[in-house]
């Protein structure tokens, strides 16, 4: 969870018709990837899970593609059967944009608890 929240507040996302990626440089040579679907979006578990094997499969066939990264993708919209090949060019058409945030740097503001009360 602190793993999820540190990607989150980095401030790095994409967006498109199926995905949500979030992104944040890691900290270490391995890449992780984090993915959410929530109840809402895909109600049954057979959905849900099919939505995360999918996007687990397009993570480690393009897993070079991804390295420096920690990244968290949130399923917005339940996929279509057989969606494997419009997926992965969702995810990788998302990758470049997302490296080129990551670069520039996150968000710019300090978390809630270092700020200053001004009264």
């Amino acid at each position: 969870t602190d793993d999820f929240s540190s990607v989150f507040y980095f401030g790095c996302k994409t967006s498109s018709l199926y995905l949500s990626v979030y992104a944040k440089p890691a900290l270490s040579e391995q890449v992780r990837l984090g993915i959410t679907v929530s109840k809402k979006i895909a109600p049954l578990s057979v959905t849900r899970n099919y939505a995360r094997r999918i996007v687990r499969e397009v993570f480690r066939q393009h897993a070079d593609q991804f390295a420096g990264l920690d990244l968290v993708v949130r399923v917005q919209k339940p996929f279509p059967k057989k969606a494997l090949s419009l997926i992965e060019g969702e995810l990788l058409g998302q990758l470049g944009a997302l490296r080129e945030r990551v670069a520039r740097g996150g968000r710019k503001i300090k978390p809630a608890e270092e700020k200053r009360d001004v009264g």
